[in-house]
């Protein structure tokens, strides 16, 4: 059902923007779940919100990000982590700068982290090359002074 209004986003985004906090309340809790397609299933349809849902599922990010980036875990489902990655590429990619600084540090150190582990599949690691391209673009040039 998860995928269903996922995907029901993009037609009826103006519907699901009003019911916007009990969809997204429901959609957190779907990821407490032992059933790895269930989360995958929460993971795919946050990414259909992220594209189709805005401007009011990027003023969440601060409940999306931590959410999505907990699902990368080395003991996660890899096609949930498929998921939570496209998921963040796209939340990463239409947020502003302001939205992305305070995560930006924890957000690069996990994806790299992963990224770098040698445990995820070529999918996983193509979204979190994504996810990482889309928090330097946000983030430049603040993003070069980072490192020193």
């Amino acid at each position: 059902s998860m995928v269903a209004l996922g995907v029901a986003a993009e037609g009826c985004s103006s519907q699901l923007r009003r019911r916007l906090s009990a969809i997204m309340t429901m959609t957190t809790n779907l990821f407490s779940s032992n059933v790895p397609f269930v989360r995958e299933s929460a993971a795919f349809a946050l990414g259909l919100f992220c594209r189709h849902l805005q401007p009011e599922i990027l003023g969440m990010s601060d409940r999306t990000l931590p959410l999505l980036l907990a699902q990368l875990d080395e003991n996660t489902d890899e096609n949930i982590r498929v998921s939570a990655s496209r998921s963040l590429e796209l939340l990463c990619e239409t947020l502003d700068r302001h939205a992305v600084d305070p995560f930006a540090d924890e957000l690069l150190a996990k994806l790299m982290g992963v990224l770098t582990s040698g445990s995820v599949g070529p999918s996983t690691q193509f979204n979190i090359c994504g996810v990482i391209s889309s928090i330097i673009e946000t983030l430049s040039p603040p993003f070069i002074n980072r490192g020193e």
